[in-house]
């Protein structure tokens, strides 16, 4: 396979993005007085250093969003298929491309970025007397915070906003805060005239995860909505959080499903008992890994949460406790920006994920699993009675129920990663589902198992790439030791020049068969062996995706480096509408899914023109010293 320029813009997805980069707020956390005490569960060894100063994005009101409806309900029929009228650019769908060309516009986003410095000492002072640190001591440690502990926090700083009642959760049935809110939206002081903002106990709260500068996967602009516990939720660094009242129907299901899980629990006589952990590998099918699991709290983030809170990470925890086949990795600032911090769940039963392609999770309750829907052709119901429970037909208007559910994520999907996801009363099931999202976003598989692949460098240089073994026989002449003067050092070029490197004055060699016309460490490895490089955690692909903007080990020459770069999607997708192409760049055909990028509005907008930062080794370029991943395969290769 060789990669024209007109592959590599197609490869331009994740990685095309802006690289943020890591905050000097961290804390060191302990270091184990021998081992790794959590090598039972992570597949590498993890310096965790969370931050201590945190962002949040903070918005109130619902999201007047006019394109979803003009595309439901005015350009495509009743079976979701588009009106000719108003498909704008001829390519078979309703996108918000067309929107736009129709006049149809979401409105701007103004969000409050919010220090979690100011919010942690308003908490300490505790003004408004809800709890010192946390309303949740029980959940939280010290610095740490809730999404309800930030909304004090601007329920106090706002004039206009102010609780009107508040139930500690030890003395709600659902185990909960529960609260009354009201917000003077209009201004004139009044907080009893402004509607469904008045006095209402149905304000809950919307999220959306850290995702970088990536603008292909924004998300709903409103956020996701959840039934989880608002005071158990952590406010996390770059998290988008709307405040908004919602309609009866959604406050009812949510309270149904509280009471459920409350119930539950005490059905079991106060174990935490998980009836289902599901396993859909990567071959399909579904089944039961474990029944009836019984779930105990490891306390793997106690930078956040006190010992014996119960998290979804704890459940595969659990799992490994009895033997199952399960590891976790760890995310930290990924090559996009995005500030994830978190464990993750990364091989099941052989299945080991490799960045584009891995396991997502379900958590939550069967009952639930049709609640959220934004297929035009199969549009959510809400049918369940004034109790919450479910029933044959909705007692809730449809606009209402429109209004609350279409959205795509929700209830038991969530982009919330397991370490952080809150569950101390019990679940009915977990289900780990093997994905891959190549075909989503059009990236091809860099795998370094393959084989040779060809590569255009971008500037005539084509080479064949390989994953090449590096040398490990003990007793090899040439391997190096730990007596070597550069061991662990990656770069050999830092002590060896090109010309004249070995002992005898001999010049390096270079794997000219394969097109390179300068020497690799990887190529040296091949008869000097991985000198003192760690082994490798299950990963094939893109290493570059958590080893960009942190876990950059020194002495790897240019591989971390930064470029800026410009975005050609949207000329691909043109040449797709003009015929030029056989497929957008901006669909999945398989999943019949838009990827277009987008503004945080939910708008149709570009990557900036002046370029985005992307790094040497990416989705379109690779170093030619340290390739990625074919020279992190060769020494770093996997267990």
């Amino acid at each position: 396979m060789k990669l024209t320029p007109l592959a590599i813009a197609t490869a331009l997805t994740l990685s095309l993005s802006g690289c943020g980069s890591d905050s000097d707020n961290s804390v060191e956390t302990p270091t184990p007085d021998s081992g790794y005490p959590l090598e039972k569960y992570v597949v590498m060894d993890v310096d965790h250093q969370p931050k201590t100063i945190r962002t949040h994005k903070v918005v109130f009101g619902r999201f007047d969003d006019k394109i979803k409806p003009w595309s439901r309900d005015i350009a495509s029929f009743e079976d979701g298929s588009p009106k000719p009228d108003y498909d704008a650019d001829n390519d078979g769908r309703i996108t918000v491309w067309d929107a736009e060309a129709a006049g149809i516009v979401n409105p701007s986003i103004d969000y409050q970025n919010i220090s979690s410095k100011l919010v942690v000492e308003f908490l300490a002072q505790n003004p408004d007397g809800l709890g010192q640190y946390s309303t949740r001591p029980d959940v939280f440690v010290q610095g740490q915070y809730s999404v309800f502990d930030l909304l004090r926090y601007m329920v106090y700083s706002d004039d206009s906003l102010r609780f009107e009642s508040v139930t500690p959760y030890t003395e709600s049935k659902y185990k909960t805060t529960e609260f009354v809110l009201s917000q003077d939206i209009n201004g004139d002081g009044d907080f009893t005239n402004d509607g469904e903002y008045s006095q209402s106990s149905n304000w809950y709260f919307r999220f959306k995860t850290s995702g970088g500068d990536f603008m292909r996967a924004i998300g709903e602009p409103d956020g996701e909505a959840t039934y989880l516990r608002m005071d158990e939720m952590w406010a996390q660094d770059d998290m988008v959080i709307r405040f908004q009242p919602f309609y009866e129907v959604t406050t009812k299901r949510r309270q149904y499903i509280w009471q459920k899980e409350v119930e539950r629990l005490a059905a079991q006589g106060g174990k935490y008992l998980l009836e289902q952990l599901r396993v859909v590998p990567k071959a399909g099918g579904m089944h039961n890994l474990v029944e009836n699991l019984e779930v105990t709290a490891h306390n793997l983030r106690p930078d956040v949460f006190q010992p014996g809170v119960i998290t979804g990470v704890d459940l595969f925890m659990s799992a490994i406790d009895q033997g199952y086949d399960i590891k976790l990795s760890y995310w930290p600032t990924l090559d996009t920006g995005a500030s994830v911090y978190s464990y993750s769940i990364n091989e099941i039963e052989g299945d080991t994920s490799s960045s584009g392609q891995g396991w997502m999770m379900l958590i939550g309750e069967d009952e639930i699993g049709k609640d959220y829907g934004n297929k035009l052709n199969a549009l959510p119901q809400c049918n369940w009675d004034q109790t919450g429970a479910s029933a044959s037909s909705s007692d809730f208007p449809i606009d209402e129920c429109l209004a609350d559910y279409q959205f795509g994520f929700g209830a038991n999907v969530l982009h919330l990663m397991t370490d952080v996801y809150v569950m101390n009363y019990p679940k009915q099931f977990a289900q780990a589902v093997w994905g891959s999202h190549y075909p989503q976003w059009g990236m091809e598989e860099y795998n370094g198992n393959d084989g040779s692949k060809d590569y255009d460098f971008g500037q005539g240089d084509s080479v064949s790439l390989e994953k090449l073994v590096a040398e490990t026989a003990s007793d090899s002449a040439t391997i190096l030791t730990p007596t070597h003067y550069g061991w662990g050092k990656a770069d050999c070029m830092l002590c060896h020049d090109a010309d004249t490197g070995h002992k005898n004055g001999a010049p390096l060699p270079i794997n000219s068969v394969d097109g390179f016309d300068e020497p690799q460490a990887y190529f040296c490895a091949t008869c000097h062996g991985s000198n003192g490089a760690p082994k490798g955690h299950g990963a094939s692909a893109r290493c570059f995706w958590c080893h960009s903007n942190s876990k950059t080990p020194d002495f790897h020459g240019d591989a971390f480096a930064k470029r800026t770069v410009n975005s050609k999607l949207d000329d691909m997708h043109q040449a797709y509408v003009d015929g030029e192409l056989p497929e957008d760049v901006y669909f999945n055909h398989g999943s019949k899914t838009n990827t277009m990028t987008r503004d945080k509005s939910g708008n149709a907008a570009s990557y900036p023109e002046s370029g985005v930062q992307s790094g040497t080794n990416s989705d379109w370029s690779m170093s030619k010293t340290f390739p990625d991943p074919y020279s992190c395969m060769t020494c770093h290769a996997n267990p």
